[in-house]
C-alpha cells in the first residue's frame, strides 16, 4: 500500500509499505516539499502518486529503503534525466544527501534477483526488448477486444519489471525511453476504470500502445511482432 509521508511514519504505515515487497520500500521523494511516497510496487507507481499530489517530477527522485538495516539504494529508472542525470543512480551528491535525509527523518532495498528476473536476463538485449515489445501487441490486441481485463493488467505489471530488467543494460537515451514508456503505463493502471469504459480513452490508449511497440521494436532491431 502506497503512504504519502510528510511527518515521522508511524509503526502501522511502515508496516503497511512493507506489505507490497516484505524487506524494502520503494520510495519517491520531493525533495523541495520535503515528503515522500513509499509502498509500491514500482517507483513509478511512488511517483505517480506524488505528481497526482501537486509535486513537479523535476523534483522527484526514487530510491529503496530497507527499515531493519537502513540501507538506502539510490538507484531506479525514475532518476533517468538526460540533461541532469544520466544514469538509474542518482549522481548528484547533494540529491542523494537530500533524499538519504527525508528517508531517515521520516522512517526511523537490496534484494537479489528473483528466478524470474535471473532468466530474463540471460537472454540478449535484442531478445529482451522482443518480448518486450510481444508484451505490448499483446497487451493492445487484448484491450482493444475489450477482453481479459486481469489478464491485461497482469501482462502490465509483467511488462513493468521487464522495463526495469532491462534499463541498467542499455544506453542512457533507450533507458530514458523506457522510462517514459513506464511512466505511460502506470497513468494508464491509476485511471483504469476510465480507460477500459471509456471510448475516446481506450482509442487514445490504443494508439499510443502502437507506437511505444513499433519504438521498441526499432530498439531491438528486431522484426515485427506477429500478432495472435
Amino acid at each position: 500500500m502506497i503512504e504519502i509521508i510528510r511527518v515521522r511514519a508511524t509503526p502501522e504505515q511502515i508496516e503497511q509499505m512493507l506489505q507490497e515487497l516484505k524487506f524494502y520500500i520503494k520510495v519517491a521523494v520531493d525533495i523541495e516539499r520535503r515528503i515522500l511516497a513509499g509502498g509500491g510496487e514500482m517507483h513509478f507507481y511512488c511517483e505517480q502518486v506524488l505528481l497526482e499530489n501537486g509535486s513537479k517530477q523535476s523534483d522527484i527522485w526514487a530510491a529503496s529503503f530497507r527499515p531493519d538495516t537502513q540501507q538506502i539504494i539510490y538507484e531506479s529508472m525514475v532518476n533517468l534525466r538526460p540533461r541532469q542525470n544520466r544514469s538509474m543512480e542518482i549522481i548528484d551528491v547533494k540529491i542523494r544527501e537530500q533524499v538519504a535525509a527525508i528517508i531517515m527523518e521520516f522512517q526511523r532495498m537490496n534484494s537479489g534477483l528473483t528466478y524470474e528476473q535471473e532468466i530474463f536476463v540471460q537472454d540478449s538485449i535484442p531478445v529482451r526488448l522482443g518480448k518486450l515489445a510481444t508484451n505490448l501487441a499483446r497487451i493492445n490486441q487484448l484491450f482493444s477486444e475489450s477482453t481479459h481485463e486481469d489478464v491485461v493488467k497482469s501482462l502490465i505489471r509483467e511488462t513493468m519489471y521487464f522495463l526495469e530488467w532491462i534499463a541498467p543494460d542499455i544506453d542512457i537515451d533507450n533507458a530514458f525511453e523506457l522510462a517514459n514508456l513506464g511512466r505511460f503505463l502506470t497513468r494508464w493502471l491509476f485511471n483504469w476504470e476510465q480507460a477500459w469504459n471509456d471510448t475516446d480513452a481506450k482509442n487514445q490508449i490504443i494508439q499510443e500502445l502502437g507506437i511505444w511497440s513499433d519504438s521498441v521494436l526499432q530498439m531491438s532491431k528486431l522484426p515485427a511482432v506477429q500478432q495472435s
